[in-house]
């Protein structure tokens, strides 16, 4: 049966971001499929997907074991279409991880978009960190839209082996600035234009939401509208090694969660605040930790949910504050930053499963909050010099032998 026919009745899920429109592009969508335009070939162009930023080119449909595939090249999106039956088939939408959300969005004249369409080296799971975003690109020579505004701050170190040239119109002047590695990029919200480089550009950045910066800073008075200035070629250690420390944790697999990197991420977001935003704000020195009753709540709360994704986000929220001063105010009252007095907490508990419980090695470690096995096995030989195993089976003719006395006893 011809596939115009077959699709006459569908229904449209849409997934991830476009829910909301759910109903006007099914309607859409199912015209541009039954008006039969460029069926013949097997191409079609439903052009109403454009103002969804979609697609910008035709997608290709193709048979496979009863499944239509119809790849959007674009933006790499693809479009699956179940053949339940002749009467009912279905078309999901199902959106790239990253594709809506990596760190260099910009608005340009046709919407809002990735500001390259490079796929990343590496780069942060969706959602992993809270409204922070990780890429390493290896970028070949190239340019942006030609008017370009970032939706978000960015901080970029520039990784590449040899110098690259970057050029740019500013106030209607030419300007360029030779970068290489080492060197750090950092722009807030502000329009690029003509932004292009010379030769291929190893760069990693990190995107950080407008609506995380101010939640970070949410105690710092007059830092709601934080914008960095911008600047090329900046020089700055203690940014160089935070971003490569970040780049380290994604490799690794983000492998302690999400404190780690967002510890990090917030670290990175305060010191491009502090040093580098067109306005001066009063950061506090405190010298006194959290109330008891907040510093009760917060470590009774990490105890009960060990096992889970913790964030900093949410351990600040339960103390009623920003992120920034949290994990200031957290440190000087455990004399641990939160990040490790919560992996400490994962190996005390673990070695009471590993003394008192039957479970297996894999089981406790997720159930003490470590992603896998080999990073448990891992953390828990770096602090206590010994592996998992080893201890249980060091353990366990004690445990033996005193389970046999008290059983005499």
């Amino acid at each position: 049966m011809p596939i115009v026919l077959l699709l006459q009745r569908l229904t449209l899920h849409v997934c991830g971001d476009f829910i909301a429109q759910s109903a006007k592009l099914g309607v859409n969508l199912r015209g541009a499929f039954e008006s039969g335009r460029d069926v013949r070939k097997n191409v079609v162009r439903p052009h109403i997907l454009d103002e969804f930023g979609l697609m910008q080119e035709p997608f290709r449909l193709c048979s496979r074991s009863g499944t239509k595939r119809a790849t959007l090249p674009s933006l790499r999106r693809t479009l699956r279409v179940s053949f339940y039956s002749d009467r009912y088939p279905s078309i999901h939408l199902i959106r790239r991880p990253m594709t809506r959300n990596r760190p260099t969005m910009v608005n340009t004249r046709d919407g809002v978009r990735p500001a390259v369409a490079e796929d990343p080296v590496l780069a942060t799971p969706p959602g992993m960190w809270n409204g922070f975003g990780l890429e390493d690109l290896r970028l070949p020579a190239g340019e942006l839209p030609s008017q370009a505004t970032l939706i978000g701050h960015v901080v970029c170190l520039v990784t590449s082996s040899a110098p690259v040239t970057l050029n740019w119109r500013e106030n209607a002047s030419a300007r360029h600035q030779s970068v290489q590695e080492g060197d750090l990029l950092l722009r807030s919200q502000q329009e690029l234009i003509d932004f292009r480089w010379d030769k291929a550009l190893d760069v990693l950045i990190l995107g950080v939401g407008i609506d995380t910066l101010n939640a970070v800073l949410a105690d710092v008075p007059g830092a709601s509208n934080c914008q960095l200035v911008p600047a090329f070629g900046l020089k700055d250690a203690f940014l160089r090694q935070h971003m490569l420390a970040l780049r380290e944790d994604v490799a690794a697999g983000c492998p302690t969660g999400r404190l780690l990197g967002e510890t990090i991420c917030a670290s990175i977001a305060v010191r491009a605040a502090q040093c580098y935003s067109t306005t001066r704000f009063d950061f506090k020195n405190y010298r006194r930790g959290l109330s008891a009753s907040s510093r009760s709540l917060i470590l009774e709360y990490i105890d009960e949910h060990l096992g889970e994704d913790l964030s900093i986000a949410q351990l600040a929220g339960l103390a009623g504050m920003g992120s920034h001063y949290f994990r200031k105010l957290f440190s000087i009252s455990t004399g641990l930053p939160v990040h490790e007095y919560v992996v400490q907490a994962r190996i005390k508990r673990a070695t009471h499963l590993l003394r008192h419980a039957d479970h297996s090695i894999v089981e406790i470690a997720l159930q003490v909050g470590f992603s896998s096995q080999s990073h448990f096995t891992a953390e828990f030989h770096r602090r206590l010099g010994i592996t998992p195993a080893a201890y249980r089976a060091t353990l366990a003719p004690l445990l033996h032998q005193k389970n046999r006395v008290a059983i005499s006893r």
